[in-house]
């Protein structure tokens, strides 16, 4: 009788980090989760442009612009919006998100959620 066993490292298997393609149900997920408090705030729909989005082990970070929804203003001016996001269960929540033109909402989103994981943070 022979027997093999299998050992892995830790993040070895389905914990890479991604950028979810455009149009994929991830992306769309991730993306209409942050669309719902950046929609209160600005108090109009919002279209994201320049999208640059980093995903790892159900975490998400996301940068990019909000415009309205005919992509004519932007809304936040000529800062970014940027959030982190987790995945609880099968959908997707925002856990700190904010505008800026620096490094201000991503600081404070690895303060307050030191367990994500750092390399997804641009």
């Amino acid at each position: 009788m022979s027997l093999l066993a299998v050992t892995t490292a830790p993040g070895a298997l389905g914990d890479a980090i991604h950028t979810p393609k455009a149009g994929s149900a991830e992306r769309t997920a991730i993306l209409n989760a942050l669309r719902g408090p950046v929609q209160s705030q600005f108090q109009a729909p919002v279209t994201f442009y320049k999208v640059d989005m980093k995903v790892q082990n159900g975490w998400a970070w996301v940068e990019t612009v909000a415009m309205n929804k005919a992509g004519t203003k932007l809304l936040a001016g000529p800062y970014k919006t940027e959030g982190l996001l987790h995945k609880v269960g099968k959908s997707w929540t925002v856990g700190w998100w904010g505008v800026t033109n620096g490094s201000e909402v991503s600081n404070a989103s690895k303060n307050m959620f030191p367990q994500a994981p750092k390399k997804i943070f641009f």
